[in-house]
Parts: structure tokens; sequence; C-alpha cells
């Protein structure tokens, strides 16, 4: 008699509903939604829609897309559901109505047979220098397999670096012609009676006398170039 028992057929892993839907709307002129792929690849929802030539699905390497369209004359609405073929980054970011405090900004890490999760945002103060200036900055950012995707950046402070001015004085007969880099000097430019010339675009005063806007502008660090038509006469 055959006792051995006989083998009890393995149970298949269910599947886990894996895709994600997302809404993307435009009505009026505050209520917006946007939405692109960050990780494998950087896919706009724009590239989508040129891509799919407005055909309600698209596949690539990376997913599936199923777009429906209810857009109206005035008001855009449309739903996305992506369906990962590999592990994705989706960056969902807008505001729902003309309300600041309305505004919204997600990452959903979606992977193949894998529930979707919505990724937590880390912040980090960034210093850099950005032509004549020094920023400082705020960058939100989430971590997947040990890189970072940055989503936004806010502005702290924003400094200009005056040793990286160049101002150019020109001494004429009777007036004196500051140009050059003049946007962030113009308090002082205006404390020694220089008038702003929008034709032109440049700071002038009446007289053939630079000596005290030279030193000034010196004292700071800032280049200055002397073109004395006055003399060359």
């Amino acid at each position: 008699m055959n006792t051995q028992e006989n083998p009890q057929p393995k149970k298949e892993s269910p599947q886990i509903e894996s895709s994600k839907v997302f809404y993307i709307n435009s009505w009026g002129s505050c209520s917006r939604s946007y939405l692109e792929i960050l990780y494998p690849k950087k896919v706009s929802y724009n590239q989508l829609l040129t891509l799919s030539n407005k055909t309600r699905t698209l596949e690539d390497e990376i997913a599936k897309y199923e777009i429906q369209y209810y857009d109206s004359r005035k008001n855009l609405h449309r739903e996305i559901r992506i369906y990962p073929k590999t592990p994705l980054l989706v960056h969902k970011w807008g505001q729902g109505s003309c309300n600041p405090n309305s505004a919204f900004n997600e990452v959903w890490l979606l992977v193949p047979n894998g529930e979707p999760q919505q990724l937590e945002f880390k912040d980090e103060v960034r210093e850099r220098e950005d032509d004549k200036y020094a920023i400082k900055e705020i960058v939100r950012y989430v971590e997947y397999d040990g890189k970072k995707f940055e989503v936004s950046t806010e502005v702290l402070e924003k400094q200009v670096i005056e040793t990286k001015l160049e101002v150019i004085i020109t001494a004429k007969k009777d007036k004196v012609i500051v140009g050059g880099d003049t946007y962030n000097i113009r308090d002082l430019l205006k404390s020694l009676k220089f008038r702003w010339n929008g034709a032109q675009k440049i700071w002038e005063r009446q007289g053939s006398d630079y000596d005290d806007v030279q030193l000034k502008l010196e004292e700071k660090g800032i280049k200055v170039t002397i073109k004395d038509e006055v003399g060359e006469q």
C-alpha cells in the first residue's frame, strides 16, 4: 500500500493591483495640475500626449498608460492610469484653487505587482553662486535607490556679489555717465545725484568730475573702468 501523500499544489501569490490613476485638471486661471515621471527617465505629461497622438493608450519600455479625456470648451479634465513595468517615480503637483493653501506636491513610487506608495519629502539647504549672485535656497527632494530626486526649490536669500560687478564711468565735457552692472548700486548712484536715463539705460549727472563715484564703487570692490573723454579732447 502506497502511504505517500499526494503533494499539494502550490498556491500562486495573488497579483497586486500596481497601477494608479492621476487626475490632470485645469479649471479657469487658478486650478491646475501637472504630472511627470522622474525615474527611470524624465517623461512629462505633455510628452505622453504627443507620443500617443491623443489615443486612449500608450505603451513604452517602462509603463503602459491609459488616458481618458473629459475636456470641455473652458476646462481640461483628464485621467491617466499608469501600469509600471519597472519601478517608477511619478511627480504630481499643482494648485486646487486660487487659495495658496490648496497647493499640492506629491511623489509616488509605482512598482510591478506592488501597491503605490507616496514618498516622504526631505529638505536640504544649499548655497550656490549664479552669475553675480550668492543664493541660499531650500531644495525639496525624495530619495530612492540611493539617489536624490529634486522636485522643487525655494530661494531664501539672494545677494549680489559686488566684487563680480563691472561698472563703466564715462566722463564727458558736461556730464558723467555710469553704465554696466548698475542695478544693484542704484541707491548709491541716486545718493550721488545721478539720474536714470531710461531711453539710453544709463545713469548720468551734470559736470565732469567722477572721483567721488569712482571712490565709492572701488571701496565696495567693484571693478571700475574709466573712459575720460574730457582729457582726450
